[in-house]
């Protein structure tokens, strides 16, 4: 199709608002190009529901990304795209979306509570563009040979006389909207309403493993037994696998894999007392 002069200038008019970012974990870059009118119907559905937020958004970031590798395809599709991009990609690919689309988050409330200011907890105004807060030490590359999508790693925490073991991971967009379908809107609105999260413990806890074995430390006629069943994992993390195992696990986890979680923030002088005051930025929360 050719293109008229009045296109082809729209074209290249939105080719210059691409927002260049890097994907930490899958160690790729890509353009993302800014939401468009024709966007509208997957904005308003996004905002009906949690689940319906996360896929419609997943949808909208592929429908305006274009690898720019060379080693790469220009587009890979969607189901590609969902099983080899991890959640924390995700988040850079949210923050180049909205670069390009909107420049700034508007303004945020920062709170000094310097004991000698005069400002005391009385928070200021102050508006944060996009681009800053993106800081050298924001993303952290991925660290092993294996990509994050096959890379699994062991956690073994005992408990009484007993080994439950977890194959643990970093989770895709694909993982993630696997958990989203198990849960119902009153489910999602009951967590986000009562935990302030989308997910219960259980339900996060299933998101970060592939399967569980539990075996006995000294009882050899103990057979062990695991599961990678999804359904089975979320029963077993909601009525029998103990708080503390929980607790222990989620410990060890956040000590493999804590590193890679973005930093997003923006440091501001107090205009009182001139104490520097950091605001950290959830972009999923602060893009809903």
């Amino acid at each position: 199709m050719v293109m008229s002069p009045f296109m082809n200038t729209l074209s290249k008019v939105s080719d210059i608002k691409k927002t260049m970012t890097a994907l930490p974990i899958i160690q790729k870059q890509v353009n993302v190009t800014p939401l468009v009118v024709g966007d509208d119907l997957a904005l308003r559905t996004s905002l009906t529901s949690p689940v319906f937020y996360d896929r419609e958004m997943v949808k909208l970031i592929h429908n305006h990304i274009e690898y720019i590798d060379d080693k790469e395809e220009h587009k890979i599709n969607y189901e590609r795209f969902t099983a080899q991009t991890s959640n924390i990609d995700k988040l850079s690919l949210l923050w180049a979306l909205f670069k390009a689309t909107y420049e700034t988050l508007g303004k945020r409330k920062f709170t000094c509570g310097a004991e000698n200011c005069e400002r005391g907890k009385d928070p200021f105004d102050f508006e944060v563009l996009l681009d800053d807060i993106i800081h050298d030490d924001t993303y952290t590359l991925w660290e092993e040979e294996e990509p994050f999508f096959s890379y699994r790693y062991q956690i073994d925490i005992p408990y009484e006389n007993l080994i439950y073991s977890f194959q643990s991971k970093l989770p895709s967009i694909s993982d993630n909207n696997r958990i989203l379908s198990t849960m119902s809107n009153d489910v999602l609105q009951s967590n986000l309403d009562n935990l302030g999260s989308v997910y219960s413990r259980a339900q996060n806890m299933a998101l970060l493993i592939d399967a569980i074995r539990l075996q006995s430390i000294e009882d050899k006629s103990f057979e062990a037994v695991e599961s990678d069943n999804l359904q089975e994992i979320l029963i077993a993390f909601n009525s029998y696998i103990p708080y503390k195992v929980s607790e222990d696990f989620l410990r060890e986890y956040n000590k493999k894999f804590n590193q890679y979680v973005p930093k997003f923030y923006k440091e501001v002088k107090c205009p009182s007392c001139g104490k520097e005051v950091r605001n950290d930025f959830d972009l999923e929360v602060e893009l809903n």
